[in-house]
């Protein structure tokens, strides 16, 4: 299942209204040029930017790798991909803009294994090849596979082998990756960039959206979708919501590294720093938080409290989120029905208040 490719998962089609009751176009007279320049600014600078780095360490790391195949340096390079991958889930949740495409190419599971075993069998690889490479031999569940799946003294072995085409494969990975990352930074360069320009301006003729309010409602939209993207594909389907109840480990993002808690956490905290910036519980000037603050305070306190529920709960794993559904499963169904409450609250009262239209269902099976 291509998770970037489907209709979010509990969510219709989004079609956002800016039509008034009599039909005519509705720009709103709320000025959201501020919570937008917050939000490129908060969130989509610096995610990327950061995401750059990362990238470029791991490119280092598999280049060290490559060079002298010893199990520190493998130590060092699995280190470093947890980090790249970890980087990514903070900006996973918004699927705006270039990040559509990109997300495309990369952010696949489960697994398809056949697909990458018989994708490294070919031995060749460049830029092109990863081009036109399909998401199943690409992915990060495609790297969490090559590095995981084996145990450690085994990889070495065979990464010492000559015909052995891991590095080929993990070098002109993380060229293509970088390169990918390269393009997106570009276009959401702070001030010039192409999309960074057309995001913040939105509502002028520099931009190709018409008014403040699609930009708005896409990131509240965005950010409803991405908690609730957590709730269902990332613990509902693993705890067996969709099998009548029987677990499916192998449904987890990474099934072999086991750090999909890691994820969870980081895609957690890119949503808390899109509503309060980086002070969370505290509301940043112009941050979604102080919106929500303005127009229902209650609210706000009702959700930094749920937040707050589901950081402990999320705090309280002793072991990895897999072996939590294998022997404690009630407690990753609590971990669940916390993040629900959050997005209940969002896809009704929030959106409500802020007169966004998220259409909803809840079909995850529980």
């Amino acid at each position: 299942m291509i998770r970037s490719l489907l209709a979010p998962i509990g969510f219709a089609v989004l079609v956002i209204s800016n039509c008034d009751s009599s039909g005519n176009k509705n720009t709103s007279s709320v000025d959201r040029s501020g919570q937008l320049k917050f939000w490129a600014n908060t969130v989509f600078v610096p995610g990327y930017a950061d995401l750059k780095t990362e990238s470029t360490s791991f490119s280092i790391a598999v280049s060290s790798l490559c060079q002298n195949k010893t199990q520190e340096n493998l130590d060092l390079l699995k280190t470093q991909w947890q980090s790249l991958h970890e980087s990514f889930s903070v900006v996973e949740p918004f699927k705006v803009g270039p990040f559509l495409d990109f997300e495309d190419e990369f952010n696949f599971w489960p697994t398809r294994e056949t697909s990458v075993d018989n994708f490294l069998a070919d031995g060749q690889f460049d830029q092109t090849t990863f081009a036109e490479a399909s998401v199943l031999a690409k992915s990060f569940s495609s790297i969490d596979y090559i590095l995981y799946q084996k145990s450690p003294e085994q990889l070495v072995a065979e990464l010492n082998e000559n015909t052995n085409p891991t590095c080929n494969y993990l070098t002109s990975w993380s060229e293509y990756f970088l390169t990918k990352v390269d393009e997106l930074n570009t276009l959401w360069q702070a001030e010039t960039g192409s999309f960074y320009t057309a995001f913040v301006n939105a509502g002028t003729d520099q931009t190709e959206y018409s008014n403040q309010k699609i930009v708005f409602d896409l990131m509240i939209n965005a950010i409803t979708q991405g908690f609730q993207t957590i709730e269902s594909a990332k613990l509902g389907t693993p705890l067996g919501n969709k099998s009548g109840g029987v677990a499916q480990l192998d449904e987890l993002e990474t099934p072999f590294g086991v750090y999909s808690l890691t994820l969870i956490k980081g895609n957690l905290r890119g949503l808390k720093l899109a509503i309060y910036g980086s002070e969370f519980p505290l509301a940043a000037s112009e941050s979604l938080a102080q919106t929500i603050e303005s127009v229902a305070p209650e609210v706000l306190v009702d959700l930094t409290s749920r937040l707050n529920t589901v950081d402990e709960t999320g705090d309280s794993f002793s072991i990895s989120l897999k072996d939590t559904i294998a022997t404690e499963p009630d407690k990753a169904s609590g971990y669940l029905q916390d993040i629900k409450a959050v997005v209940v609250l969002f896809a009704t009262d929030i959106a409500s208040f802020l007169n966004v239209t998220v259409v909803f269902s809840d079909n995850d099976g529980d």
